[in-house]
């Protein structure tokens, strides 16, 4: 089941976190949890405490491969071994290093994520190995 997850801000500023809890429904057991929306600040501690907020950023189930989460608006780099996207050779590592940034956006003819260059091309996102997020919105 796929997790609804949000990154909450205000501006460009990241204020927290909102995800679904969809609760714990034991028969007999007053004590069972209901349906709702949980909220934190670190993504770590989770309350239903609503975190106020001007806009938010869908959690698209991916992470990146440092293991943090891609959210749409996220910018990342692509790394396919040059077979789609650019890549540069650093000469004092011995290795090639992707060098284009990439938005990640809703892509409404898959109805799928997908990843924007400058030019506008959307690449979906099956076909991208992401490497590191550049920079979160």
């Amino acid at each position: 089941m796929e997790e609804k997850k949000f990154r909450l801000r205000i501006d460009n500023k990241i204020v927290g976190y909102e995800k679904w809890y969809s609760g714990h429904q034991v028969v007999g057991d007053p004590c069972s949890a209901q349906p709702c929306w949980l909220y934190s600040k670190d993504g770590k501690n989770w309350s239903p405490e609503y975190i106020y907020h001007k806009s938010k950023d869908q959690f698209i189930g991916l992470l990146d491969k440092k293991g943090k989460e891609i959210y749409g608006g996220d910018i990342v780099l692509a790394d396919d071994s040059g077979e789609y996207f650019p890549e540069a050779y650093d000469e004092e590592k011995d290795e090639y290093k992707p060098v284009g940034k990439y938005k990640v956006v809703w892509d409404k003819n898959t109805s799928g994520w997908g990843i924007r260059n400058l030019d506008g091309t959307i690449f979906e996102l099956e076909l991208v190995p992401f490497v590191w997020m550049f920079n979160g919105k």
